[in-house]
């Protein structure tokens, strides 16, 4: 999404945000798990029009397995997890930042979620293990859902949904492709 234009991307952040409201709409007090924080764009617009939700968002702000291997002494790690702390502070309560590994940051997260978003590290095998350890969290009839379906991750999602016979919805309002199924 980075070849994306500053307005494009707001816009695709702006539809994803809608579209978690209306998916989640009707539920009091919705739980959210988002795997892949990066800048808070995403969680940070959804709060803002879901008052009650309680967002958790995953996020280690350092490079592991081939994530982040470009750089991996940029400086920035840790700068950038400040600035997300002072982003997402005017939520007080209702967003939890966990900085792990999504394999570790699971262990962080409650049981019986409504919603999990995966958009973490895009290694085939680490989208596996996120698919596997977040759905567990997900209540029965709750909402499953991946970012990039359209390129690298798309693989792992794929096998995925077949092996354990989900019902995949693609969503199009996102270039790299959004999917999601009921758990």
């Amino acid at each position: 999404m980075s070849r994306l234009s500053k307005k494009k991307r707001h816009q695709t952040y702006s539809d994803r945000r809608d579209w978690t409201a209306r998916l989640l709409s009707g539920i009091k007090r919705p739980i959210v798990v988002e795997v892949g924080v990066h800048k808070a764009d995403y969680s940070s617009l959804t709060l803002d029009i879901v008052p009650d939700m309680i967002w958790y968002g995953v996020d280690p702000y350092m490079p592991y397995g081939r994530w982040g291997r470009k750089n991996p002494n940029w400086g920035g790690w840790n700068a950038l997890h400040q600035k997300i702390i002072a982003k997402m502070a005017r939520f007080g309560e209702r967003f939890i930042l966990v900085r792990k590994t999504s394999d570790e940051g699971v262990n962080f997260i409650p049981d019986n979620v409504d919603f999990v978003f995966i958009d973490g590290n895009h290694d085939y095998d680490y989208v596996q293990r996120d698919l596997v350890a977040y759905e567990s969290k997900v209540k029965k009839g709750g909402i499953m859902a991946a970012h990039d379906f359209a390129t690298g991750p798309g693989v792992a999602i794929a096998e995925y949904v077949k092996e354990h016979n989900r019902n995949i919805i693609h969503e199009d309002f996102d270039p790299c492709g959004v999917c999601w199924w009921r758990v």
